[in-house]
Formats: structure tokens, sequence, C-alpha cells
């Protein structure tokens, strides 16, 4: 996708076209990509967070993750144009992920968070600030024997995840 050239498309021309290398879709001004749109959303969420604006913060990164479908880039997140991009939207979006449960918990007791913060940790069970959001919204909904088990959980995980690297790394 590239920039139009000065005075190139206009909406009564093309602005899809045919060339050697496959083909070119011409971006207006006020065009709009998703994947801007999520990055502006996050920052501008983590930026109300910062400032004690939780509610503000919460929505703008709801906002930013409801926009998020699929991997980026697809099968070609992998291909060397595309690599160092996907990875970076990927760590984006694990910062939006956290940054939300931060700005909910601020913001609430955090109760109703519990299966999505469990779903979070399920695909990311290492994060550490993800046991602790999960360990604080069982807690603050009155599930304190919960919270100690989820705390069990995390350190037993840890230890066998990071364990074995820290072993793996001294031999």
């Amino acid at each position: 996708i590239l920039p139009a050239p000065a005075g190139a498309a206009s909406p009564t021309n093309s602005r899809l076209a045919s060339r050697a290398y496959g083909y070119q879709l011409t971006l207006l001004d006020d065009d709009s990509i998703d994947l801007h749109r999520f990055e502006a959303l996050v920052k501008d969420g983590r930026a109300a967070l910062v400032s004690g604006s939780a509610t503000d913060a919460f929505e703008q990164l709801d906002m930013a993750l409801k926009l998020w479908h699929g991997d980026p880039f697809g099968e070609f997140a992998y291909k060397g144009f595309a690599h160092a991009d996907a990875t970076r939207y990927l760590a984006l979006r694990h910062t939006a992920i956290e940054a939300r449960f931060d700005a909910a918990l601020q913001s609430t007791d955090g109760g109703d968070l519990v299966p999505e913060i469990e779903v979070a940790i399920a695909a990311d069970p290492t994060e550490e600030r993800l046991w602790g959001h999960l360990m604080v919204a069982l807690y603050r909904a009155g599930r304190s024997s919960d919270a100690i088990r989820a705390f069990d959980r995390a350190r037993l995980m840890l230890d066998r995840e990071i364990g074995r690297a820290s072993c793996r790394e001294r031999v």
C-alpha cells in the first residue's frame, strides 16, 4: 500500500491498479487503516491510564482491542518484509490487554474480568502481570481462597517453565 502521489487518485478514477509485481492500492488522506487506529487508541488509552483516567483508558483500550482480528500480516508474518512489524504489533496488543486490565482494576473490583484474565493467561502463561491481575480480581470479588490457589498455580507454572529454562542456562 502506497500513499497517493500528488494529484493521483480521485473519486472518479481507480484506486486499485494492476502492476507488474501485483496490485497497488492508493489511499486518500481520509482513509483509515485499522492498525493505525489500533496504535492511536492504545497510545491514547495508555496516556489516560497514566493520567489517572482509568474509565477513559478502559474505553480506549477496549475499542482498540475490538479492532484486532487474527494475526497481523497473516501468513506473511514471518516473511522478512513483515516480521519486525508483526512482532511489534503483537507486543503492542499484549501491552493493550494488560493496560486494559490495569484500567479495569483501577475503576471496578474486576470480578467480572476473571474469565477474560484466565483466557489471557492460557495464551501467555508466563506473564506474571496477568497472574497478578487474576489474583487481585479474585480477591476483590470475595474469592480469596481462589486468589491463593491462583498464586499457587502461578508459582508452580513459573517454576516449571522458567525454572527449567534457568537450569538449561546453567548446563
